[in-house]
């Protein structure tokens, strides 16, 4: 039985390259040749890369699942929003963007916060999960777990890396 621990790497990936016709074998022999565990994956994409081709998206995200790596739809609310189609693929997640996030300290507070209400209604209805992008402050912070937002991401946590760390001696 696979032990169940917390924790998970995401990947954006651009509409480029999971648009290709082999990204899902190429990505699952990547995974099985560096002996990794696939359910600790998770691919970013973008709402333009799931709607540039709707059936060739959904093959490649139904293998993927699958093979136990799922998707999270990154900056949900600033592209296309094509909600017809929404609920077709097999998403895990909706990555509320950082521009709803802000606002909701700013000028355009209720206006953000109508916005990211109506998205945990729909991930809701959907059976995913949200995870709210760029928060700074904590009242952000407290808003979005007002707003029913469970998982977050930004600055409040932690900052990037300053520079690349090499994981093992280098022969640069």
């Amino acid at each position: 039985m696979r032990r169940k621990t917390r924790g998970y790497i995401s990947v954006n990936v651009s509409p480029r390259h999971f648009l290709s016709a082999d990204f899902a074998d190429r990505l699952l022999r990547l995974i099985d040749q560096a002996g990794a565990d696939p359910h600790k994956l998770r691919i970013e994409i973008t709402e333009g890369a799931l709607l540039d081709d709707t059936a060739r998206a959904l093959r490649m995200l139904r293998t993927l699942r699958s093979n136990g790596v799922l998707a999270q739809l990154d900056d949900f609310g600033t592209g296309f929003s094509a909600l017809s189609y929404l609920h077709r693929f097999p998403l895990e997640c909706l990555k509320i963007d950082q521009s709803f996030v802000a606002g909701l300290v700013g000028d355009t507070r209720p206006e953000s916060m109508a916005v990211v209400r109506a998205i945990q209604a729909l991930a809701g209805s959907l059976g995913i999960h949200t995870i709210g992008e760029g928060i700074e402050s904590e009242a952000q912070r407290v808003l979005l777990r007002e707003l029913g937002c469970q998982m977050g991401q930004g600055f409040l946590f932690g900052r990037p890396m300053a520079q690349l760390m090499p994981l093992a001696p280098s022969r640069l």
